[in-house]
């Protein structure tokens, strides 16, 4: 039991001891999910990712049915509890008997949750009763919570904050994300803006891939959907051995289309300008190369030097452009750079809170009351400068994230211009994007933010 879908997922969620520390998910080529079926595997991953998103609603739906605290139980009584839990409120495809019983079967094979099951099986069918219906959303209530962004759940009793006496712990509870982040979201955009993000960043994302050549055409039968950006499919059927080929052959490269928004405008404000028709390009903060690619093939006749502090992901990189036959790129770390290096066109795509992007990267939510935010723009601020001193006269320069906080982004801006003096940078483009994950899915993007600044003196 312990060796399917159900038993990984719980496997990996046993982890879980602190919510700022949310387990580590492995890769779907990782030995650990060798043994399951494609169908199984997808299902692991969906009960995994989704217990992380989803974890506030419901431990908050848990407890109203316990008699005890529910922080009190054994990790592996609390971990079934929410594996069970989230297949009876979220998952459409999965009968109630199936969530119930494999959850009590599971728990046989764990001695701290082996004379647990009667209350597993007790409080699992209680949920089922409290479950009433999934009906049209309407406004925000105590005894309902959103599925998306059309459609809620119905309880039979109110466990949530009344949203009227407390709207940020209502939300922090029906929408899964911790308080502190709701308050701050409020900061930053008003009501009608945080609850559809906070929904959006529970939805499961699609797979969003790029294709460079204006003449690609998708083969039939792979199952991609034109996004409205140009150039952008969405995989809805998911990832399949056909799709992989595809990237693998280089006709595809996974990316959201807001984060190929940075690249595209560093690339238009190159051919905007007059300068050498082969310039010289710094990726400054390259990672693992998708916007490097992306660069690369967006300017053919360029020279592209993509750096980073951490060696692996530049390997990952060449790795990827050989793949690519992509011949225009070099790697170089970090600290090998020097403000002497002087560059047509630096993209710096900085490390950032992730907070446009938390329903891909479901652990970041929980992480994020722990980040050390004065600190990390101290390092955003201070990798936007470093690239500004590598940018020549007359040259371009993009500034990105993929957060959707202002401080992080247009603000820093503002503080970077301001410490320019006797430098002349001027704004050439901005780019903002909130999450959005509709069931239209040509609309579908994650949030993020790329600023094109263009320097004059």
């Amino acid at each position: 039991m312990r060796t399917t879908a159900r038993g990984r997922a719980v496997e990996i969620l046993l982890a879980w001891r602190k919510i700022a520390a949310p387990p580590i998910i492995p890769q779907h080529d990782a030995p650990l999910w060798e043994k399951l079926s494609p169908s199984d595997r997808a299902l692991a991953f969906d009960l995994i990712h989704g217990v992380i998103r989803w974890r506030n609603t419901l431990q908050c739906v848990t407890q109203s049915l316990l008699t005890r605290p529910f922080d009190r139980l054994d990790p592996h009584v609390q971990t079934l509890l929410l594996v069970g839990m989230y297949q009876l409120l979220m998952c459409d495809g999965i009968a109630d008997y199936a969530a119930i019983d494999t959850t009590v079967e599971l728990a046989k094979h764990y001695p701290p949750a082996l004379r647990a099951g009667g209350l597993i099986n007790a409080v699992l069918r209680a949920a089922q009763r409290l479950m009433l219906e999934i009906e049209d959303r309407g406004d925000l209530s105590a005894d309902a919570f959103p599925l998306d962004y059309h459609r809620q759940v119905r309880l039979a009793k109110p466990v949530f904050p009344d949203p009227k006496a407390d709207l940020p712990g209502h939300l922090a509870m029906a929408i899964s994300h911790p308080l502190m982040l709701v308050r701050s979201m409020f900061t930053w955009m008003d009501v009608k803006t945080v609850v559809p993000v906070l929904i959006a960043d529970n939805a499961r994302p699609v797979i969003a891939v790029r294709a460079d050549d204006p003449a690609y055409t998708p083969p039939a039968g792979l199952g991609l959907l034109a996004h409205k950006q140009k150039g952008y499919y969405l995989a809805i059927h998911g990832w399949s051995p056909a799709l992989a080929r595809e990237i693998a052959l280089g006709f595809l490269s996974p990316q959201d289309p807001t984060s190929g928004k940075a690249a595209g405008m560093l690339a238009c404000l190159l051919h905007g300008k007059s300068g050498p028709s082969a310039p010289v390009i710094l990726d400054l903060c390259a990672g693992m190369g998708t916007k490097a690619m992306q660069l690369a093939r967006l300017v053919p006749t360029g020279k592209l030097i993509a750096a980073d502090i951490d060696e692996g992901k530049l390997e990952q990189l060449m790795i990827r452009a050989q793949q690519l036959q992509v011949t225009t790129v070099e790697t170089r770390k970090s600290s090998m750079l020097t403000e002497k290096m002087k560059f047509d066109a630096v993209l710096v795509d900085v490390p950032c809170s992730n907070t446009g992007v938390l329903a891909r990267r479901v652990q970041a939510r929980w992480r994020w009351p722990s980040l050390d935010v004065p600190a990390m723009q101290k390092t955003q601020l201070a990798l936007l400068t470093q690239a500004a001193e590598m940018a020549a006269p007359g040259g371009v320069m993009v500034y990105s994230t993929c957060s959707i906080d202002p401080a992080e982004n247009n603000l820093l801006i503002d503080a970077f211009l301001a410490s320019q003096t006797g430098k002349s940078w001027q704004k050439a483009d901005e780019f903002k994007a909130l999450p959005t994950h509709t069931d239209m899915a040509s609309m579908n993007r994650d949030g993020g933010y790329a600023c094109g600044l263009r320097r004059i003196g």
